[in-house]
């Protein structure tokens, strides 16, 4: 049977559903999502699912729950990116996660038994390391988390 990685942004899926008629999908087990998104011809093999520490330290609790959540039901976390807090924007900016995601997109089709990619987020970032998976005769499938307007 062929097999997929899958490759969740986080930061996209959780900002994503954090609306109320979304919370609902926090519950979502993710492998089961990806292998309905797949089908039944390619198996789920792992799901990589990469973050950012929350900057607000009274959100950090909430979100070691949901990793541990995620974490019970086989979902691999990865070392998880960090925040910057950018003045001219005024905003706190998400670093690390994206180039992270994109670097092990490439090892893994470099050195993974798989067939299939499958990507969750709404970023263009990853195009290049898409483009070797591909290359390597990988399959890919790219989806959008939910609630987000790409």
């Amino acid at each position: 049977m062929e097999t997929a990685y899958v490759y969740v942004d986080g930061w996209n899926f959780y900002h994503g559903i954090n609306t109320p008629e979304l919370h609902p999908l926090g519950f979502t087990d993710l492998k089961k999502l990806c292998q309905h998104i797949l089908g039944t011809r390619v198996q789920v093999d792992r799901v990589h699912y990469f973050t950012a520490t929350d900057y607000d330290k009274r959100a950090i609790e909430r979100q070691q729950f949901w990793l541990d959540a995620l974490a019970s039901s086989g979902v691999l976390i990865e070392k998880p990116g960090f925040f910057r807090n950018n003045p001219e924007r005024g905003k706190h900016e998400e670093k690390t996660t994206d180039v992270r995601i994109a670097l092990k997109i490439a090892e893994d089709a470099r050195v993974g038994k798989h067939t299939h990619i499958l990507l969750l987020s709404a970023d263009a970032d990853f195009l290049p390391a898409l483009e070797q998976a591909h290359a390597l005769r990988k399959r890919i499938k790219i989806v959008f988390p939910p609630g987000l307007n790409c």
